[in-house]
């Protein structure tokens, strides 16, 4: 009832006015900065996906297009409008995969440990350290690139290890930061970072290839993520308190409009209840259903619109940055309108526009095959592949919205460890699915490859969906609460026990003084 009452108080407080917050609102700096952050992340992991395109001999031409016609009806051109790269490294389809997987095998282990550190000694450092790091390990991809792939997966490895801290921590951040009215807006506004991230490190990547090589990708984007960080220090602090330039009708309205869930130190984590939580078991099936379809599209979308529908390295840019545009939008858009009130209907664009995009595909390959489509229309319908992931990626906007910010509202107390364990989990997919991928189109690069790859996607985002909108669930949970009062109990005796020595320490300085004088 406590909670309940609590809850209640909470939306019933307003914001202070612009005027009154000094027209600069401290928490809506911090999440720039913190948006800011998430796109130079991204950007760093995500370059090596277009820039592998320049950076590898193409192989198997030949024997592709000759498989591609005899799947799809598809003839194409025989030269192919754009600059060619023909690069200078002989990796496989396999090995690529290796390489753009090697991320995640590092990104899994500190998602966890990092989670925790961020909510015991604040998440400023965390995050500021993990970005960093991974910015410095970037400078070193050329010389690892031309020493073996093996070298290059190392340092690929590091990178995915300094940067597992940082997702995690960036949710204690909004534990902290965000009123609880404010939470999807501020989610939002940090997590599109990953849309913007490639947005930025595609169109930029083309361009540093043209004018002075891939390797060069790796050295400016990394120097500008360095910039970032020492803005980033010299800025942000872990509580509003301590912010050099928040007003006091602020920081008045924050320590108001705070979670009523949310204690000031976080207690003992009450491991069992954590993993044998359903709705903590539904955000974990959502991320890892979500991550494969989405690492899917964003790892291997450039290879297979190079390779497969035969676009030049700028063709292939410009559909990357329109999809994340779209997609960006979209995640503002579905927090500002925020229509779906339980968390649980985040699920519902995924089922329905992987239906729609299986039935379709069925039926396209079918007409195609029965030759009933005249070539032209072969070509046309060729094109809708495009505009499918297209949809798929705009789609992903409302998951800003819903599961991904999901562990705040279940348990305040540890959303950096929830979102560890569910990040660490659904970074698996972002390994797995690549190296799947490889697998499958090694020397076999077809259309009806590329067709069961779909479908694998497909099949994940339904699971996922159906599984979240049963068991999701948007309140706080008792084990939250978990050990609670013993906890405050001992932290009180602790603060009574500092207060007697200090005050048995001042008396006796005292008596010491006073016997001085006499």
């Amino acid at each position: 009832m406590k909670i309940s009452k609590a809850k209640k108080s909470v939306k019933a407080i307003k914001p202070p006015t612009w005027k009154e917050q000094g027209y600069v609102c401290a928490r809506y700096f911090v999440a720039v900065m913190a948006f800011l952050g998430t796109s130079f992340l991204y950007m760093l992991r995500l370059n090596m996906n277009l820039t592998i395109i320049a950076m590898v001999k193409p192989s198997n031409r030949s024997e592709n297009e000759e498989n591609v016609f005899n799947s799809c009806n598809i003839e194409y051109p025989a030269e192919v409008e754009g600059e060619e790269y023909t690069g200078t490294f002989t990796w496989d389809e396999f090995t690529q995969s290796l390489i753009l997987g090697s991320f995640s095998w590092g990104y899994f282990w500190l998602q966890i440990p990092g989670g925790r550190l961020s909510e015991i000694i604040g998440p400023r450092r965390v995050i500021g350290y993990s970005i960093l790091g991974s910015a410095i390990l970037t400078l070193f991809v050329p010389l690892a690139s031309h020493t073996s792939p093996t070298a290059l997966m190392i340092v690929r490895f590091l990178m995915g290890l300094s940067q597992g801290p940082c997702p995690p921590s960036t949710h204690t951040l909004l534990a902290i930061w965000a009123p609880s009215q404010e939470l999807s807006l501020l989610s939002t506004i940090i997590y599109a970072g990953r849309q913007f991230g490639t947005i930025i490190a595609f169109p930029v990547a083309a361009l540093i290839i043209n004018s002075f090589g891939w390797e060069y990708v790796f050295y400016i984007q990394a120097f500008i993520t360095i910039l970032w960080g020492i803005a980033w220090f010299l800025f942000v602090t872990d509580k509003p308190q301590d912010f050099r330039w928040i007003s006091e009708a602020e920081k008045e309205y924050l320590e108001k409009s705070k979670s009523p869930a949310k204690t000031k130190k976080s207690p003992p984590l009450p491991w069992k209840s954590i993993l044998t939580s359903v709705p903590f078991l539904a955000i974990i099936i959502a991320g890892l259903g979500n991550n494969w379809g989405f690492f899917t599209l964003v790892t291997d979308l450039p290879l297979y619109m190079k390779n497969m529908l035969r676009t030049d390295i700028s063709s292939v840019v410009y559909t990357q940055y329109i999809h994340y545009c779209i997609g960006y939008f979209s995640d503002l858009m579905s927090s500002f309108k925020q229509l779906l009130k339980n968390a649980k209907l985040s699920g519902l664009p995924y089922l329905g526009m992987w239906i729609f995009s299986l039935l379709f595909s069925t039926c396209a390959d079918y007409l195609m095959r029965t030759g009933i489509l005249s070539k032209t229309w072969v070509r046309k319908l060729a094109t809708l592949i495009v505009t499918l992931i297209f949809v798929a990626i705009t789609l992903q906007g409302g998951i800003y919205s819903g599961w991904l910010i999901n562990a705040i509202d279940i348990a305040p107390n540890f959303a950096g460890t929830l979102y560890g364990i569910t990040n660490a989990l659904a970074s698996i997919p972002s390994w797995v699915a690549p190296m799947v991928v490889g697998t499958i189109t090694n020397h076999n690069e077809t259309f009806a490859s590329w067709r069961t790859i779909f479908f694998i996607s497909g099949g994940f985002f339904i699971f996922d969906a159906i599984f979240f909108l049963i068991f999701g669930s948007g309140k706080v949970q008792e084990w939250n609460f978990h050990k609670e009062k013993k906890y405050e109990k001992s932290e009180q005796q602790k603060d009574e026990k500092l207060k007697e020595n200090g005050s048995s320490l001042s008396q006796a300085s005292s008596i010491q003084t006073i016997e001085k004088i006499v």
